[in-house]
């Protein structure tokens, strides 16, 4: 008697960035990066069931029992998008290999930053996510501080070569050491609230930073470059910054031991 087999699930509808369009209660994912990403409609709500994969290629299946999360969105709701964006909290950048500038050198790295998926209807944004879960970290003192993520990156110092990946967006980042001695760059907060996400030959951009330091008792001198950075002056802009970017501005920057920065209370 030859052997049934057993009948395999149907393959979910792929979504891509854009508006979403699925039948009712017909699970759809959005996939990239880490991050898989189900959704449904029900009865005039949204359900959503983000999931994080252990590698970027790897295919996993609606869990047996969901974890749902379920959004009433009224009966005159607007279309569901699904829009790029970056961290909803300052990055602390880590370089795996520290750079050290001597008085008055300028340098410039590159930072790749892990998208994450935002869902909006209309101007109301309900949900974002990571397509890679980064941990929590506190950047400061005790008396003067706030919470970020942590993000270990190589800091190129050449733009990254190769075919790009549709989850990272890079951001360069120039540092000019203004002060009389020399700057360890161990880790540097990086507010990317104030960046916009460029597009160009399938990969993503952030604008170009500078950051002039001028010494540990001082705040650091950072302008956001208006527009797409040099290396892709005819990239698009696909979404702006959440905060308005004011072209010059003063922020602490770099952490010190006495900071206790990069220490993680707050690690998730």
């Amino acid at each position: 008697m030859p052997k049934t087999v057993p009948d395999q699930a149907p393959e979910p509808p792929r979504l891509s960035w854009g508006k979403v369009s699925l039948p009712d209660n017909e699970p759809g994912l959005f996939s990239l990066g880490h991050l898989r990403l189900w959704l449904k409609f029900f009865d005039g709500d949204l359900w959503l069931c983000p999931v994080q994969a252990a590698e970027t290629e790897a295919e996993i299946a609606l869990p047996a029992a969901p974890n749902w999360q379920r959004w009433t969105l009224g009966k005159r709701h607007g279309q569901l998008e699904i829009v790029p964006a970056l961290p909803d909290l300052p990055l602390v950048i880590n370089p795996e290999d520290p750079l050290h500038l001597p008085p008055g050198i300028e340098c410039q790295i590159y930072v790749s930053i892990p998208l994450w998926v935002e869902l909006q209807i209309g101007k109301n944004s309900l949900l974002r996510v990571p397509t890679l879960q980064l941990s929590k970290t506190w950047f400061g003192n005790f008396v003067a501080g706030e919470l970020c993520y942590a993000l270990t990156t190589r800091a190129r110092r050449v733009a990254g070569r190769g075919a790009p990946d549709p989850w990272i967006v890079h951001c360069p980042i120039t540092i000019h050491n203004g002060d009389d001695e020399n700057l360890d760059v161990e880790k540097v907060r990086l507010e990317v609230s104030r960046l916009s996400i460029y597009e160009y030959e399938q990969a993503r951009w952030a604008n170009q930073v500078r950051v002039h330091y001028r010494g540990q008792r001082h705040f650091s001198e950072i302008d956001i470059v208006n527009g797409p950075p040099s290396e892709v002056s005819r990239a698009k802009r696909i979404r702006k910054s959440r905060v308005a970017p004011h072209r010059s501005f003063t922020a602490k920057t770099f952490s010190s031991l006495a900071d206790l920065a990069g220490l993680d209370f707050f690690n998730r």
